[in-house]
């Protein structure tokens, strides 16, 4: 069954266009992910950071992007929660010194950028980092912010990373619980509490 909050969703090789990327056009003009556990979620509100952000030009001779000479765009990143991202779980890693580590993988579904204005109506961009509901809880509980600050560099790095953006990694946490309407912030995710083996995933790329 889906969590509290999802819907399940089947698609059937018929009731939509297969694209590439494993996903669905559905016949409502909806894109989803293929897989027949993919569920509709929309994310419970945690907290919001702001900054700024640019595109980043393709060199090309394939080498370092580099930002793009533009103004810096205001973006919103809503850092909220969902059942079906699986919670972190500890891993083995190599440092740089090729010795190996503790880790911890947390797994994170970034939403598509969507507009929105900021408090003086200028343009801005608003982009979903769903978690799960236990990093919240942990966030709030770390009385140092150290814990946030770590899952807010955490979802800066996945935005810049699939957007192609250049960040400002000097962020504000206005008081806000989340920016625009969580309906607007809906995704179609794999369910990932029911799979540990995951340890990020993208609305469109699951």
């Amino acid at each position: 069954d889906a969590p509290a909050g999802a819907s399940s969703s089947r698609p059937a090789g018929g009731d939509g266009l297969e694209l590439p990327g494993g996903r669905v056009l559905g016949g409502d003009g909806v894109l989803r992910p293929a897989e027949q556990d993919a569920i509709r979620v929309v994310p419970t509100p945690g907290f919001v950071l702001k900054t700024t952000a640019v595109a980043q030009d393709a060199p090309a001779d394939g080498g370092i992007r580099e930002a793009a000479s533009e103004k810096p765009k205001k973006y919103f990143v809503n850092v909220c929660a969902h059942d079906a991202v699986g919670p972190p779980k500890p891993v083995k890693r190599l440092n740089e010194q090729g010795e190996e580590v503790d880790g911890v993988s947390v797994p994170v579904s970034i939403g598509p950028p969507r507009p929105c204005a900021d408090n003086r109506g200028e343009s801005s961009v608003v982009v979903d980092c769903v978690v799960s509901p236990n990093v919240l809880a942990d966030c709030t509980a770390d009385e140092t912010g150290g814990h946030r600050d770590f899952i807010c560099q955490l979802a800066l790095h996945y935005v810049e990373s699939k957007y192609k953006l250049a960040m400002d990694r000097k962020y504000k946490l206005p008081r806000l619980k989340y920016k625009g309407d969580p309906e607007e912030g809906a995704q179609w995710v794999r369910d990932q509490s029911k799979d540990s083996k995951v340890a990020e995933a993208s609305a469109g790329d699951v």
